[in-house]
């Protein structure tokens, strides 16, 4: 959504997957992570990294109906480069600060956002709390922040139907 906004001759639709405008609480915004939490997720980083990552892994998988299996899958798709907990620091800046509601509520270009109704990082009420229409978002039900499986070929199928519409 932001590239949509910055370049929006060059983005013709958007799609988003557990998504959010802006990802920490405001003062008018509780359809995020609470600013405390978000602080302390971040200060654990510098003092325990590995113990961050399997935690946001573990609030990536919760909400699945099979959480082990969930994380056993995610656990096998992360092997490999990580990274850094500088690149780690830079990102969670980013979620900090961004914010990017009133894009979202007012974007024009076609828009499908997807949320999963138990996904613990992004709020299955941000559609509603942005006003989005109906026909611009779908909160899936049993959908944790990591869809696999079944859930990822549903999605895959809501995408390819919103992409031939789109066009």
């Amino acid at each position: 959504m932001l590239a949509a906004r910055q370049w929006p001759e060059q983005v013709g639709a958007v799609v988003t997957i557990a998504s959010t405008p802006c990802f920490v609480t405001r003062s008018d915004w509780p359809e995020a992570m609470p600013q405390a939490e978000f602080d302390q997720f971040t200060q654990a980083l510098a003092c325990d990294e590995q113990r961050v990552r399997k935690r946001f892994m573990a609030l990536m998988v919760s909400g699945d109906a099979q959480p082990r299996a969930a994380m056993h899958t995610l656990k096998a798709c992360s092997r490999g480069p990580v990274p850094s907990p500088e690149a780690l620091r830079i990102t969670l800046g980013w979620l900090r600060s961004i914010d990017e509601r009133s894009f979202w509520s007012s974007a024009r270009l076609p828009a499908l956002h997807l949320f999963g109704e138990q996904d613990a990082l992004v709020r299955s009420g941000t559609p509603q709390a942005l006003g989005l229409d109906d026909g611009r978002y779908r909160v899936l039900e049993g959908v944790s922040h990591w869809p696999r499986g079944q859930q990822a070929e549903r999605i895959g199928s809501m995408i390819k139907r919103f992409w031939e519409q789109s066009l």
